[in-house]
């Protein structure tokens, strides 16, 4: 039960994350935003990085992103599975 739990979270994560990068491939509503912030074809990193002033970096700081959030997200699963 662990495992299945473990591999849902993974693939929401993993999910949540693409859809964030400019890797997203699909469509998933009309022209307009969904509640007036998110775009239909995800890269909300890419804007955030130039509005930030950082748009010539954002794919080195899009892999140290996401290499610290799955480091974070291992450890706390590792901890929550100690205590069983």
């Amino acid at each position: 039960m662990r495992g299945l739990l473990g591999a849902l979270l993974f693939l929401l994560l993993a999910l949540a994350l693409a859809y964030i990068s400019r890797f997203w491939p699909f469509r998933l509503w009309g022209p307009e935003p969904l509640l007036g912030a998110l775009p239909p074809g995800g890269d909300l990193w890419r804007g955030w990085m130039r509005m930030l002033g950082l748009g010539a970096y954002d794919l080195i700081l899009w892999g140290v992103f996401v290499f610290a959030l799955l480091t974070g997200a291992e450890r706390l699963w590792s901890r929550l599975g100690k205590h069983e």
